[in-house]
């Protein structure tokens, strides 16, 4: 399914088509609802973005009471690379009467069985993806722990893809990795670590850390993983 959501969202050409790819493919997976938030697109006027299946009413509650300053998962996601559920956010000492007062409103308007993917870029790019589901806690955590790492992919892939398609300002100029990065980079998709990919390519650990860090540079992201996602989207590389 995931190889399937990548060719998907590659060359999509507006919000509402991929609308309804993630709400697909969500419902596969056992989740109903989704928002994919855009706060901080580097260079772009068109921040916010936003693209979500969330009732229409939960929405304007949450304008009308200027929750984005003061909803406890948005603070959260600012400040992890982690994907993360919210009832384990709520059961935080940390939260404040008043972002858990957020929590709890939106359980009432059926979002409060929901987990967040945060996606950080070189520039101050900040996004989230959030998913939401029906059914009690215990059936939301049993989802949760099966699919939060194919849900932390599809939100690096859904926001690749928005950024080459909708949410760039201006055209990228190329991009060029040398053969050593890529074959790097192609074992890191094929789930190696940088001591495997060593031992592969008969050159030192820190040498393929060195690699990396140079794709990840120059693809403008913070983690090897997300790396992967970009080239993939990119067509710097197939694995």
């Amino acid at each position: 399914m995931l190889e399937e959501f990548v060719e998907e969202v590659r060359d999509l050409d507006s919000a509402a088509a991929f609308e309804r790819v993630m709400e697909r493919r969500l419902a596969q997976l056992g989740f109903s609802r989704f928002a994919y938030l855009a706060l901080r697109i580097p260079n772009n006027p068109k921040a916010p973005f936003v693209v979500t299946t969330y009732p229409h009413e939960w929405a304007t509650h949450y304008g009308e009471n200027d929750y984005v300053n003061t909803d406890p998962v948005l603070e959260r996601a600012a400040r992890t690379l982690r994907a993360f559920d919210w009832p384990t956010l709520g059961r935080m000492n940390s939260i404040t009467n008043r972002q858990r007062k957020v929590l709890n409103e939106a359980r009432d308007f059926g979002v409060g069985l929901g987990a967040t993917v945060p996606i950080h870029s070189p520039g101050g790019g900040f996004a989230t993806l959030s998913v939401t589901a029906d059914g009690n806690d215990a059936q939301f955590q049993t989802l949760w722990r099966e699919n939060w790492a194919t849900l932390h992919l599809m939100g690096l892939y859904l926001h690749s893809g928005l950024e080459n398609n909708l949410l760039s300002p201006d055209p990228l100029p190329p991009i060029y990795l040398t053969d050593r990065e890529r074959e790097c980079l192609l074992w890191t998709a094929r789930g190696k670590t940088a001591n495997d990919i060593s031992g592969i390519l008969n050159i030192s650990q820190e040498t393929v850390v060195f690699h990396l860090k140079n794709v990840m540079q120059k693809v403008g992201v913070y983690s090897k993983h997300h790396a992967v996602v970009k080239a993939i989207m990119m067509g710097l590389i197939h694995p």
